[in-house]
């Protein structure tokens, strides 16, 4: 069952249905989202007195990469997991974690061969072995911001395994489109290899979990 909506912190409208269950969260993003809860809303404004108690009106204060602090600090999930392809650059807390693969290419060009085999490989059990022991495998919500994707080889793995264990056991699957981010980290043609196109490889994947 896929939760859709364009900007990554919007998910959190999704993950409200699961709230009771306390869900970890398992994400796949190009980038880490770890900055507080009202960071931005925060410097023109004071942190908001009233944060926690109306979920429509503390979306539109935070910002995409502030939901997952979101989450955790008004128990909407129990933990996260952020598979993201850069390293985190600041401490996090202990409910959350980010994992990243050191073969990141940091001192490369963007658009660089090696950037690219790297992105090839988003959803191989190569690439996401390293993770597997640190991961739940119940009671969890499985969040894909498809800016994590860059090539169209990466939306065909060779072998995927973890990732189709990931997809076919969560509890439920959000999915933000982040269109703009798409479009502009992409490596193939960005009028092709859009959002809508990401998402429709994701749906021919999850329907193999339902055979």
């Amino acid at each position: 069952m896929f939760r859709i909506h364009e900007l990554h912190h919007h998910v959190i409208a999704s993950w409200q249905e699961l709230k009771n269950n306390l869900p970890q969260v398992v994400t796949l993003d190009h980038h880490t989202d770890i900055l507080p809860a009202f960071m931005r809303y925060a410097e023109k404004n004071q942190y908001p007195a009233d944060a926690g108690i109306n979920l429509e009106q503390d979306i539109k204060r935070l910002r995409h990469d502030e939901h997952f602090d979101y989450a955790l600090k008004y128990n909407m999930i129990s933990k996260a997991f952020i598979i993201s392809q850069t390293p985190a650059v600041n401490a996090v807390p202990n409910n959350l974690q980010v994992l990243y693969n050191e073969n990141f290419p940091e001192d490369e060009p963007l658009n660089s061969n090696l950037y690219r085999e790297y992105f090839n490989k988003a959803l191989e059990d190569e690439h996401l072995a390293e993770f597997y022991d640190f991961l739940p495998h119940e009671n969890y919500i499985l969040d894909i911001d498809c800016d994590y994707f860059k090539t169209e080889k990466s939306l065909n793995p060779a072998k995927s395994e973890i990732f189709f264990e990931l997809l076919c056991n969560a509890e439920m699957i959000t999915i933000s489109l982040e269109t703009d981010w798409v479009r502009l980290l992409t490596f193939e043609n960005p009028s092709v290899f859009t959002a809508e196109h990401i998402v429709g490889k994701l749906a021919e994947m999850y329907k193999i979990c339902k055979k």
